[in-house]
């Protein structure tokens, strides 16, 4: 029951960002004991698993649930066309899916370790048609970075089993995540221990997936263009408002920080 209740790595993060301010690089070289994990993960979990200081007085911790009235004041802004404040954009989406805590190959423990270059390897001794299957993996590695998807965890990969060999599923909760800032990083290693979502990055993951420079370049180049000039198209065809459009455009989708270092032609 530990490895279960244990808070998974993004949330890790979140404790690791609130007990000391680190975020990005600098908060992945911090790694507190479990129990820290244990008692500092919310009393309104999934699961109704809680943890205590004290065997006999039960604490609970304040849950950030958001209330009627927020979630009536943000339905006035959505109305309005304007965008949610940073305080009550947190609020409404705190609490959301239980998502998929269930690793899908790998244990709990393994997960938290995994990188896209031990996935190759992986792809490579026992997938089907190992070429193919490694550039469709770099092909998403590339559209999480360029769409701001950095919640592509373990735990969002998986493998259909034939009995024989695997093959990918196809790709699943790809979900660009909100940020004010440029800075982002994968929820899983890219290499060694790299995980800025870059492109620039993307290509050193090229050369250990085995394609080759000009492959990658193919690849991130054909979803560059695809994306500026599909966007107008797909906005239109999922109703989205003006002010949702240039909240992901440059932002989650192509962030000037995911360019950084790559000379597109």
């Amino acid at each position: 029951m530990g490895l279960a209740a244990q808070p998974d790595d993004p949330s890790r993060r979140v404790i690791i960002n609130r007990l000391t301010g680190r975020k990005g690089d600098s908060a992945g070289g911090v790694d507190f004991n479990e129990m820290v994990y244990l008692l500092e993960s919310g009393s309104d979990r999934i699961g109704a698993l809680d943890f205590q200081h004290s065997p006999t007085e039960y604490q609970p911790r304040e849950h950030q649930d958001a209330t009627l009235a927020e979630l009536q004041e943000a339905s006035e802004y959505v109305d309005s066309g304007k965008p949610l404040p940073p305080a009550l954009n947190q609020a409404i989406q705190h609490g959301s899916s239980i998502g998929g805590a269930r690793p899908k190959g790998l244990d709990e423990m393994t997960a938290r370790y995994a990188s896209y270059e031990d996935l190759g390897h992986r792809i490579r001794a026992e997938f089907d048609q190992p070429g193919q299957t490694l550039r469709e993996l770099f092909a998403r590695i590339v559209f999480n970075v360029l769409s701001g998807n950095t919640d592509d965890h373990a735990r969002n990969h998986a493998a259909f089993w034939d009995g024989r060999t695997y093959r990918l599923t196809p790709a699943y909760d790809i979900c660009p995540q909100a940020r004010t800032g440029g800075e982002a990083t994968q929820a899983m290693l890219l290499y060694g221990q790299e995980r800025r979502s870059q492109l620039s990055h993307c290509l050193t993951v090229a050369e250990r997936l085995g394609l080759s420079r000009a492959q990658a370049r193919d690849i991130i180049d054909h979803q560059l263009a695809t994306i500026r000039e599909q966007w107008e198209s797909v906005c239109d065809e999922a109703e989205l408002s003006p002010v949702d459009r240039d909240f992901l455009w440059g932002r989650q989708f192509l962030n000037p920080f995911a360019l950084e270092g790559y000379a597109a032609p």
